[in-house]
């Protein structure tokens, strides 16, 4: 009986976690967007201006959230809205908090090798990073209950690692798959308007990227030690480039990869309406004979003449009976 219980949630499980390449929403999609960076932690430094990552990374992040929340089909939030440090292993957490259905790190590079590297790169979890994860939330239940609701209470009472791992392990595979999803979109969107450094996204183990439940991309703006991208990096215009492209790939991958319950259902209603608008014209063009009705008196009420009534119906005398279906049109 056991072992029949653990092949039923097993495949329960299973077949939650992956069918959800598509996934529904009634709701605004959440994005967090984490400006990297922050407070006693200026990130690079440009190498010719001096500019600050943290400074550029809050700048496109605050026209990205502005982008998001002026569609209605996202809502930004940002895991800082200032000049303050933001531990890097708990930005997921904040957006956990938001209940954020992805995440966005914005960051800018630094090349010590060379000052003529310049380009964005987006890159997602790696799956050694992604291992290293798994092994710590299977050692903390109160995580996996977080993580997962209510299976994630049964798992931790069952005490059973190979099906937690297995869980976690599906789980953890369908974010990066979403992440790297996001990032090749966002790529695609950044390559129209700003050089690349690589034209896919990057396997990396970044702490920002580590959330399980999340799908997580990072931003590389471009390169500080670039004096011409570090000038550029600083503009308004050229952060708000950069930010209009993130949220052109967003909407890329929310299309291809959600679907809008609200837009299904209004379509549902339209075609019931249709089909009922159908199902009314095709009544108003046939009357069906009543007890005591003569042709003279339909053609009458309808507006329509004798003649053509019986021509219609291929009526050659007068002669109708009770339930008869008469054409009007």
């Amino acid at each position: 009986m056991k072992k029949m219980w653990k092949n039923y949630l097993f495949i329960f499980l299973c077949g939650g976690l992956l069918t959800t390449s598509t996934m529904a929403f009634s709701q605004p999609i959440i994005v967090a967007i984490d400006a990297g960076h922050g407070g006693k932690d200026p990130g690079a430094i440009g190498t010719k201006y001096h500019i600050q990552e943290k400074t550029i990374t809050l700048g496109i992040s605050k026209k990205l959230k502005k982008l998001l929340d002026n569609d209605p089909h996202f809502k930004g939030v940002l895991t800082r809205n200032g000049d303050y440090f933001i531990n890097v292993n708990e930005r997921s957490e904040v957006a956990r908090k938001y209940k954020a259905n992805l995440l966005i790190s914005i960051h800018a590079d630094v090349s010590p090798q060379s000052h003529s590297v310049q380009g964005a790169s987006v890159w997602v979890l790696s799956n050694r990073r992604a291992n290293d994860e798994m092994g710590k939330w299977l050692e903390d239940h109160e995580k996996q209950s977080e993580l997962l609701g209510g299976i994630g209470s049964v798992l931790s009472s069952k005490k059973d690692r190979y099906l937690d791992t297995t869980v976690l392990d599906l789980q953890f595979s369908h974010v990066q798959r979403a992440g790297y999803a996001m990032g090749k979109e966002v790529l695609d969107q950044l390559n129209k308007v700003i050089p690349l450094v690589k034209s896919i996204p990057q396997h990396a183990s970044l702490a920002v990227l580590r959330s399980p439940d999340i799908p997580s991309i990072l931003v590389e703006t471009g390169f500080l030690s670039n004096p011409k991208e570090e000038k550029y990096l600083s503009q308004r215009d050229y952060q708000q480039k950069i930010a209009m492209a993130i949220y052109k790939g967003l909407i890329n991958y929310r299309n291809k990869n959600y679907i809008n319950l609200n837009t299904t259902k209004s379509n549902h209603k339209k075609k019931r309406l249709k089909n009922s608008d159908i199902t009314h014209n095709q009544s108003a063009n046939y009357y069906t004979v009543q007890k005591n009705d003569t042709l003279f008196a339909i053609a009458m009420k309808h507006k329509i003449t004798l003649h053509k009534l019986k021509k219609l119906n291929h009526i050659k005398g007068n002669l109708i009976y009770v339930g008869q279906k008469l054409k009007l049109h």
